[in-house]
């Protein structure tokens, strides 16, 4: 059984992966094994423990794809940090972590 926390660590490195594969890095290579940690810490896990990764797996790379969000928010609109911090967690919890988190029930399943 693997610690929850190992888990945790290799979601981010899946994440860290995806991110490397965008401008300005732009290691498109990365894109190719992005996701084999993301999956491998996904087996035997429960179904809740599947949606958490999921949905921290989306938080993380919407972070890092997407963290100029913030600071538009912050230069743009005058609002505070937390707005724009907010502004990144409700795109990532309506764009993309529905997605995300059903692939991670999906394979759980399979």
């Amino acid at each position: 059984m693997i610690p929850m926390g190992a888990r945790v660590a290799a979601v981010l490195a899946s994440a860290l992966l995806y991110i490397a594969a965008y401008p300005p890095n732009d290691q498109r290579w990365t894109a190719l094994v992005a996701l084999v940690p993301f999956l491998l810490a996904l087996r035997a896990t429960s179904l809740s423990q599947s949606i958490a990764l999921g949905f921290v797996w989306s938080l993380a790379m919407s972070y890092g794809v997407t963290s100029w969000l913030i600071g538009a928010v912050v230069r743009y609109f005058d609002q505070t940090w937390y707005v724009g911090v907010a502004m990144l967690a409700g795109t990532t919890l309506v764009g993309a972590s529905v997605e995300y988190c059903a692939v991670a029930l999906c394979h759980r399943a399979f």
